[in-house]
């Protein structure tokens, strides 16, 4: 049996990985609270250029996320374009982002380059429960 080997990131997809995070959660707040669409209107703008400018890297966490049965960032950001106006969907699409942080922030963590020679262990991903 082959071991599958450690997921490793440059320091430039470290930093799109925390671009992605924090736009991602601007999207997931704001559909609670429309108290502010400025925000959420520039963070789907944010996401457009991230999607445009790395669209490789976002392929790149869509293969991640198929082969740990985990949420498809890149359809996510295609669906976030189609944003559902009926409270169920709503609710729906902001448990996407969030699940989609916890996933990505995962990455982040086991994908970072070691300060030292040894690399950081590797967990499990989170399973978080989705709301049907």
């Amino acid at each position: 049996m082959t071991e599958k080997q450690p997921v490793r990131f440059s320091p430039e997809e470290i930093n799109i990985l925390g671009r992605l995070i924090n736009t991602l959660s601007f999207v997931g707040s704001p559909l609670f609270a429309i108290t502010r669409p400025e925000l959420y209107q520039q963070a789907r703008s944010n996401l457009r250029t991230l999607q445009s400018d790395f669209g490789g890297f976002v392929k790149r966490l869509d293969t991640l996320g198929s082969q740990t049965n985990e949420l498809r960032v890149g359809r996510l950001l295609e669906d976030i374009e189609k944003t559902p106006t009926d409270a169920a969907g709503i609710l729906t699409l902001a448990n996407q982002c969030f699940l989609a942080v916890a996933f990505l922030s995962h990455c982040l963590v086991i994908g970072a380059s070691a300060p030292g020679p040894e690399p950081l262990p590797a967990h499990p991903p989170v399973r978080v429960p989705m709301l049907h």
